[in-house]
């Protein structure tokens, strides 16, 4: 069973692109990761985001995997005092907090 949120439910104006008339959702899993959705019904849409969210995680796994063994979060982790554990947390802070701001800018605060 996967636990998510429908953050939100809209339908797609007929004159936009790919989507146009149907009907689109967002959704966003327990784990931080979230999704779009579109389809001709909002129960399929929604199957479709908690579908395309999920696909994320092993993806984002692999980043968060590359991002912690990079020498730049190898630098930080050592002027932090951070495990490898607690710096792969913050990068998936990063990564599902939706900010448009580098990593180095998220991380600067912490």
């Amino acid at each position: 069973m996967t636990f998510y949120t429908v953050e939100q439910r809209r339908e797609v104006p007929p004159n936009e692109g790919a989507h146009a008339g149907k009907k689109a959702t967002y959704v966003k899993l327990a784990s931080g990761y979230a999704a779009w959705g579109f389809a001709g019904d909002w129960d399929e849409a929604e199957r479709k985001a908690v579908a395309a969210a999920k696909c994320l995680e092993p993806q984002a796994a692999k980043v968060i995997r590359n991002t912690v063994n990079g020498l730049l979060m190898k630098s930080v982790m050592k002027q932090k005092g951070w495990t490898k554990q607690e710096a792969a947390r913050h990068v998936t802070d990063w990564l599902t907090s939706g900010a448009k701001v580098s990593i180095l800018d998220f991380l600067q605060p912490l």
